[in-house]
């Protein structure tokens, strides 16, 4: 460098300067966007015991915990659209929920329900029954039901015969609020009735429904005589089941499958040779 020209020198001097700024701003945005990137393990790292620790960390995602509904909130779930508001515990209307509701929770948008779980008067059950389509049974003289349920019932007596518990048809199927009144009274009292309406569970629930909390007001039971395990089946096939406990000529059209009854939270009890698939509400054995 002695022997260069002085104007020499300071080019020289001056690309050193510049080639070194630079490759110093290169190394730094390296060294920047390394710190950035996170540590990934090694795929084919297979190190083993006190050599484990050789291999890069891995990152190890929490597994959720699975959300567990339990057969209560699934029932009212299901409801819940069509029951507004829904009852309280510890009233009549919760009892009659527990005890004869499960067609609450139908999800066949053929059938229709009547908009609160018991009717209170006579005017007011037939204005609900004069908005249904009703159809014959070909099972009896006067057994009349809601359209779907009359259709699944027609289906089954096409190869099945089923009989119905009186024989006619009349009492068996669609009633009036008179009727189940009559049939009530029949079997009960006025204290007993009090009792019930107090949201007090009595035994006699469990052979006749107090007036106006029928599901043969909506046309959506029938009573049945006696039955063998085919027609059984096949009932239970075509969406009819036995919902009120004890109770066993009894038989609702939910108008789904037993699958669907588990998954909406019912329970299965089976007493003798009944099987009976209840709400999720009740509390005794």
């Amino acid at each position: 460098m002695r022997n260069l020209p002085k104007q020499w020198k300071w080019l020289v001097v001056t690309l050193c300067v510049v080639v070194g700024l630079v490759a110093s701003s290169a190394i730094a945005q390296i060294s920047q966007n390394e710190s950035k990137t996170p540590l990934q393990p090694a795929p084919d790292c297979q190190l083993t015991g006190a050599l484990a620790k050789l291999c890069p960390p891995t990152d190890t995602p929490t597994p959720t915990p699975p959300i567990i509904i339990d057969d209560k909130s699934k029932f009212f779930n299901a409801i819940a659209t069509k029951l507004n508001p829904l009852p309280t515990p510890k009233t009549y209307e919760y009892l009659i929920l527990q005890e004869y509701g499960g067609i609450f929770a139908t999800t066949n948008p053929q059938i229709q329900l009547p908009p609160k779980v018991a009717f209170d008067t006579a005017k007011e059950t037939k204005a609900f029954q004069d908005t249904l389509k009703q159809v014959r049974v070909n099972a009896g003289l006067d057994c009349f039901l809601q359209a779907p349920a009359a259709a699944s019932f027609n289906t089954i007596l096409r190869t099945t015969p089923i009989p119905l518990k009186s024989g006619k048809g009349k009492s068996d199927c669609l009633r009036t609020f008179e009727t189940t009144s009559r049939f009530w009274h029949r079997s009960s009292n006025q204290k007993i009735l009090q009792k019930i309406r107090q949201g007090q569970l009595q035994p006699i629930m469990r052979k006749v429904a107090p007036p106006g909390s029928s599901q043969h007001l909506w046309g959506l039971a029938i009573d049945l005589g006696q039955l063998n395990p085919r027609q059984t089946q096949i009932l239970n096939q075509n969406g009819w089941f036995q919902t009120v406990k004890g109770d066993q000529p009894h038989w609702t059209y939910l108008g789904m499958s037993m699958e669907e009854l588990i998954q909406l939270g019912f329970k299965k009890q089976v007493i003798g040779r009944n099987t009976y698939w209840l709400t999720p509400l009740l509390t005794d054995k």
